[in-house]
């Protein structure tokens, strides 16, 4: 069987979003493992050609909550940034079964954060700042599978995430959640090669386990990525991005001190991919295909 590598050593995706949070305590930590706006930017429904893939992505993350519980300590106005390089390894089969194609993928991220924050004692509040690099949590995708019809492209499969980052109940900062989480995500393409649009439309459910040294669930989560994108030419594109997040299932558990609240956001902006192969706006998977 002959290998084929399709490597793509950096790729760089611009989204600004403007978002709305109507409940920023909600969940463990006031976040979550789903990450808004990173389930695809263009064809995110098409197939990778077949053999192994590579793909190397950086994601910057700022927030600001009012409180949040973290490592069940109750902690008030929180400032944090976080950065985390990701490793994707893809690898696709070759060989349809019934007109469909199948994927394993293996996502490992190298993180960093800092955390500005007060600490609510029984005495006295404390400011904390304290800052973390490490491995974060490794997720896995154990089945994919494609099918299209015509213009129409489907994309169905699991994405798991496993309690491998760095974690310490005595640390304020943790690059790991300490809890498995389990994402159903079925993708949905429609792309016209004649006038050059596409719209694609990724809906997920998260279903999370229990954080067992805090005695803290987060509640489960459905998320909602939206995608529509004009093509130019085969090598130049441009986009609106969308998300939905919504928490279905309120956090439980003695560690959730705050209640059963119920995340809930949206954001919306501009998407731009850098391919820094070819050095030009370019989304990964239209490339292949239109090759």
């Amino acid at each position: 069987m002959t290998v084929r590598y399709n490597i793509c050593i950096l790729s760089i995706a611009v989204i600004l979003t403007l978002s709305i949070v109507s409940s920023a305590h909600a969940g463990e930590g006031a976040s979550s493992n789903y990450f808004p706006s990173t389930y695809g930017d263009f064809g995110v429904a098409i197939p990778p050609e077949p053999g192994l893939g590579f793909i190397n992505y950086n994601l910057f993350y700022h927030a600001e909550g009012d409180r949040a519980v973290l490592q069940g300590r109750l902690e008030t106005n929180l400032d944090t940034f976080a950065y985390y390089n990701m490793s994707a390894f893809l690898y696709t089969f070759d060989k349809t079964i019934l007109g469909a194609r199948f994927l394993l993928g293996l996502y490992i991220p190298i993180s960093y954060a800092n955390l500005d924050a007060t600490l609510v004692g029984p005495i006295r509040n404390i400011s904390i700042k304290e800052s973390e690099a490490a491995l974060g949590d490794i997720s896995f995708i154990p089945i994919s599978v494609y099918r299209n019809f015509g213009n129409w492209y489907f994309n169905l499969y699991e994405f798991i995430i496993a309690p491998t980052g760095q974690y310490d109940l005595n640390n304020n900062v943790n690059l790991g959640r300490n809890y498995w989480s389990f994402d159903t995500v079925f993708a949905i393409t429609y792309l016209n090669m004649e006038n050059g649009r596409e719209f694609s439309l990724v809906p997920g459910f998260v279903i999370n386990t229990k954080n067992e040294d805090t005695d803290y669930r987060t509640g489960s989560e459905f998320h909602l990525d939206a995608m529509f994108n004009q093509f130019f030419s085969d090598t130049f594109a441009i986009g609106l991005h969308g998300y939905y997040f919504k928490q279905v299932d309120g956090d439980s558990g003695s560690g959730a001190i705050l209640g059963d609240f119920k995340g809930e956001s949206f954001g919306i902006g501009p998407l731009a991919p850098l391919d820094a192969e070819t050095g030009t706006l370019v989304p990964y998977n239209h490339r292949k295909l239109a090759a």
